[in-house]
């Protein structure tokens, strides 16, 4: 265990495992809930509609996809594609990608979305 700066608020911190402080984890994981709470009651959702609403940056619930922490409401996910920009239901956690783009930015990117 080593001092360290966090990533995220600069504040030092005693590192153990990841490189943010425990107070940044703690509100990460209040904006992931509150993420989930309001899909909860909501058939169908945008990213955008969410960070409007909950004022929580597009980026942040990007990066919540990628990570697979949007499980519960997945099937309530609309987002738009990286590549074409088409809006499309997500089926697979883990991509930015619609259907008939994610082969190609696998196969232009050498890795699987």
């Amino acid at each position: 265990m080593k001092p360290s700066n966090c990533r995220k608020c600069g504040k030092l911190f005693i590192k153990t495992v990841g490189d943010i402080c425990l107070e940044c984890i703690k509100k990460e994981q209040e904006t992931l809930q509150n993420v989930i709470e309001y899909c909860q009651f909501k058939d169908v959702v945008t990213l955008d509609e969410i960070s409007k609403d909950l004022e929580v940056p597009v980026s942040k619930l990007e990066k919540f996809l990628l990570d697979r922490k949007l499980v519960q409401i997945m099937d309530k996910l609309e987002i738009t594609c990286k590549n074409c920009g088409k809006v499309f239901r997500i089926e697979t956690l883990g991509t930015l990608y619609c259907p008939n783009c994610r082969p190609l930015m696998e196969n232009k990117l050498g890795r699987t979305f």
